[in-house]
């Protein structure tokens, strides 16, 4: 049995960690950290604030000048888990909830034959192997093409922060091919005994084949393999991908907020 709160604090570390390091820029705050990498790119968020304990108004400040500095609409993520301490300071220096998403979790279990869970077996005619330095835009900007709108460019800022995850020695990318195209990418990070599963993008032409399962199963077998127990993934809730991760043996383990401040710079 997985102890929910323990998940979420090995979760958002990581988190916080892994955004750390491939952020333009950020600051480590009440055991969390605040990051930046223009105004529009997903890094540019805090999170694990308030995972160790009482978050003071000395700190909160830190992380609302971090923002206003750069111009920027300050967003923090929050879980059921943190110190009350850090809702009851966001609220009163304006922060307002934006969206909601959901974290599920799993065990990885030696032994486990990762491979044959995948609903209706493995998918024909799929290949997956990590990209080659010279596909590294490519798959950054695959990656970040199914969390915008048909017909929206991929913030540029976007894919300078995909090429820099690529480089970490923690993340395992992959992409998916179909007769040699390009048909969808994943990644997956592992930070000591948690992996967090991201970065899953199918293109429209090759769904309903598996492919997501198959990224899946795939990168719970890499993670267990580089020593972590435990895989997360985020989600919007009641879409494709949380369902597809239930199928796999997911569960649901805390939900969190996003909360959000407009600059005041």
């Amino acid at each position: 049995m997985l102890d929910m709160a323990e998940v979420a604090r090995l979760a958002e570390q990581r988190q916080a960690r892994g955004m750390a390091q491939v952020a333009e820029e950020h600051v480590l705050i009440a055991g969390g950290a605040a990051c930046w990498s223009g105004p529009e790119a997903w890094s540019s968020m805090a999170c694990a604030l308030g995972t160790e304990g009482p978050v003071g108004d000395a700190e909160l400040d830190r992380l609302v000048a971090f923002y206003d500095d750069r111009g920027g609409t300050a967003r923090i993520e929050v879980t059921p888990f943190d110190d009350e301490s850090l809702l009851a300071g966001l609220a009163a220096r304006g922060f307002r909830l934006r969206s909601f998403e959901n974290v599920l979790a799993r065990e990885l279990l030696p032994g486990e034959d990762l491979r044959a869970i995948v609903p209706g077996g493995w998918p024909d005619g799929v290949e997956l192997r990590p990209p080659r330095p010279d596909e590294f835009e490519t798959w950054a900007r695959m990656s970040e093409e199914g969390f915008v709108e048909p017909g929206q460019e991929v913030d540029p800022d976007d894919i300078a922060v995909g090429m820099r995850m690529l480089a970490e020695p923690g993340l395992v990318a992959l992409f998916a091919l179909v007769d040699g195209a390009y048909a969808g990418v994943a990644a997956v990070a592992v930070d000591g005994e948690i992996a967090g599963l991201f970065g899953t993008t199918v293109r429209p032409a090759f769904r309903r084949r598996g492919i997501q399962q198959a990224l899946l199963a795939e990168r719970l077998l890499a993670a267990r393999e580089r020593g972590a127990r435990i895989a997360t993934i985020d989600s919007l809730p009641g879409i494709p991908t949380e369902r597809n991760a239930r199928r796999l043996g997911f569960e649901g383990a805390f939900s969190k907020g996003v909360l959000v401040r407009p600059s005041r710079a």
